[in-house]
């Protein structure tokens, strides 16, 4: 399944499972959403992650998307 095009509504965490919902407007791409779960692993006090290791879960994270 090619989830290039495919948008989401939500995305959860793929560490502590805290759910990222659109408010307004419409679903959003696997692409747009990076920037949000970077941004909570990055800077939350929850995970606080180097970037390296951020995209690193996030990549693995959409890749399980996938199967």
């Amino acid at each position: 399944m090619d989830l290039k095009g495919k948008r989401f509504s939500e995305i959860h965490c793929p560490l502590c499972s805290e759910e990222f919902r659109v408010r307004k407007g419409e679903p959003r791409t696997l692409k747009q959403w990076r920037v949000a779960l970077i941004m909570h692993l990055t800077a939350s006090l929850k995970h606080h992650l180097t970037l390296d290791k951020a995209e690193s879960i996030i990549a693995k994270y959409f890749k399980s998307l996938e199967g």
